[in-house]
């Protein structure tokens, strides 16, 4: 189900933003609002991006599946309200593979906080390397 993000302080421009490993490379604005596929992709890149914000369907999504388990949800979970409130505790995209797993490894992140960094890196270059670390690092 496609999730709208808008450029924040009512700005309605036609703009392009280059996210890495995004489809594409890139979200495109037209009118200042661009549509992704998932809510969570929509939500970290409000987080991650300060002029952004996720434009919450919420309503619409809820009568689509009154029991909370319907097709339109993209990843419901108990932990959701939480997990939406952490930010990745670093920008994974600023290390290399290596640097990556050696930071993991010396840190003590959170579950909710390696996942938050899972979705930036998913979000950003989406490299093998990395998701592999923090996976890892999630296991543990």
């Amino acid at each position: 189900m496609p999730h709208e993000v808008r450029l924040a302080d009512d700005v309605a421009d036609d703009a392009t933003l280059t996210l890495g490993a995004h489809p594409d490379g890139e979200l495109a604005f037209e009118g200042g609002t661009a549509t992704v596929e998932g809510e969570t992709l929509a939500r970290r890149l409000a987080e991650r991006y300060v002029r952004l914000e996720y434009v919450d369907g919420g309503a619409e999504d809820e009568s689509d599946s009154p029991d909370g388990d319907g097709e339109a949800d993209d990843e419901p979970s108990p932990d959701a309200a939480d997990d939406e409130s952490v930010s990745a505790p670093v920008d994974p995209g600023e290390y290399t593979n290596a640097e990556l797993e050696a930071h993991l490894d010396e840190e003590a992140y959170s579950d909710a906080e390696l996942q938050a960094l899972l979705d930036a890196e998913e979000a950003g270059r989406d490299r093998t390397g990395a998701t592999d670390a923090i996976e890892a690092a999630l296991e543990e």
